[in-house]
């Protein structure tokens, strides 16, 4: 059946600090063509977004962050590997997460390059609906990674507060994510863990798609057997061990959509293992009393079609956008992010840390480069990361300039 590399359904989402996992960087050299980009994540602003922006990923020197370019202000989230700390850069008083990871837990160079696979995963990507890497840096013990701050709250956090949502506010979240996971098709890569912990709110209410530790890139030639993801996000043909290409998305994206309307997931029973079976021999049903729209069930039934070559979106994305359900979205207003979120997460400043779960803003803030566990542990891991440090804003990303990617 392949490796298994499922994760919890209720683990911390977001910014989950585990290492990432069955990623493979590419072996082939490709040419792009990098452009300049000095844009604000925060700023709702749509030239402050290119989706298509490439990013050259040899280019690591320009004003490199250290950890002694930050102040540590919040944890805000935690891992089997790490933290995730709010901080704020000391020469400019951006807000940013950092992301830390523990090298004494990536104990073999398959593991290494892993870690490498999700940096230069969000290193290339530049989507309004997809968290940014601003920087990254490494000491003599951990790896860190600077990303955006997004104090919106988890996706999974306001269906558990608001039990469902409302039919605008669900079909604006879906949108987006079509737009995010085509953005990462489109490059080659297959989320492979859509789930609402995986979904975090900006300050304006947008989607941002975040931790790409399950991700594979360089699928647009290839296919997998890696039994990955989150067991009642996963598609079938993954759970049963089968070949599967970028249509498992699709299928993660219908259920997230069940669970925004409902509150529930569309299983009899909450057990893992139960679901697991459920989801291999059964075909999910979506019922009227459940939800009434006929076209909404059409649209969600077509996501969850058990035949990946049957599945809505298998035959591109634009089967997707171009159904009845959608009907009344603008697609390109919101790509350029011009379409105001039905959902205001009312925060007071950039600061503001009301959306994120207190049980990690009591603990205390100790230091970064070393703390009481690595010292217990012996987690002494001073291996060297090659290519690690990155910059968002190096001026070698000029418009022309040709780099080996």
């Amino acid at each position: 059946m392949g490796n298994c590399c499922t994760s919890k359904d209720k683990t911390e989402g977001g910014y989950a600090s585990n290492p990432p996992v069955m990623n493979r960087r590419s072996q082939v050299k490709k040419i792009v063509t990098t452009t300049q980009d000095t844009s604000d994540s925060q700023s709702g602003s749509s030239s402050d977004f290119s989706p298509d922006k490439p990013v050259d990923k040899r280019s690591s020197t320009y004003k490199a962050a250290s950890l002694e370019s930050f102040n540590t202000l919040k944890v805000i989230g935690r891992g089997s590997y790490g933290k995730v700390f709010m901080v704020e850069e000391k020469s400019t008083g951006k807000i940013y997460a950092m992301k830390v990871l523990k090298k004494g837990a990536i104990t073999d160079e398959r593991g290494k390059e892993r870690v490498l696979t999700e940096r230069d995963i969000i290193m290339q990507i530049r989507h309004p609906y997809i968290v940014t890497l601003h920087y990254s840096f490494q000491t003599k013990t951990k790896l860190f990674f600077i990303l955006d701050f997004l104090n919106g709250g988890d996706l999974y956090t306001h269906i558990m507060s608001y039990g469902k949502f409302k039919e605008n506010r669900a079909k604006f979240y879906t949108a987006e994510l079509v737009l995010a996971i085509n953005h990462l098709h489109k490059k080659g890569i297959v989320y492979r863990d859509l789930k609402p912990q995986n979904i975090m709110l900006d300050n304006e209410g947008h989607i941002k798609l975040t931790d790409f530790g399950l991700s594979k890139a360089d699928f647009d030639q290839d296919q997998s057997h890696t039994i990955c993801g989150t067991i009642k996000y996963i598609a079938p043909e993954t759970i049963s061990g089968m070949s599967y290409n970028h249509t498992v998305d699709w299928w993660s994206l219908g259920i997230i959509l069940y669970r925004m309307l409902t509150g529930k997931l569309p299983y009899p029973t909450n057990k893992n293992s139960e679901v697991r079976v459920f989801i291999v021999h059964n075909k999910i049903q979506v019922s009227k009393k459940r939800i009434p729209d006929e076209v909404t069930r059409s649209f969600i039934l077509g996501l969850l079609e058990k035949d990946p070559s049957e599945r809505l979106g298998s035959c591109g994305v634009e089967d997707i956008k171009n159904h009845e359900y959608f009907g009344d979205i603008d697609w390109d207003a919101l790509e350029r992010r011009e379409v105001k979120p039905p959902y205001n997460p009312r925060l007071k400043s950039d600061k503001d840390v009301k959306h994120i779960d207190q049980k990690y803003l009591d603990q205390n803030v100790v230091s970064c480069t070393m703390d009481d566990t690595d010292l217990k542990n012996g987690n002494m891991n001073n291996q060297v990361f090659e290519d690690f440090t990155y910059t968002k804003e190096d001026p070698m990303n000029q418009p022309g300039r040709q780099t080996e990617y």
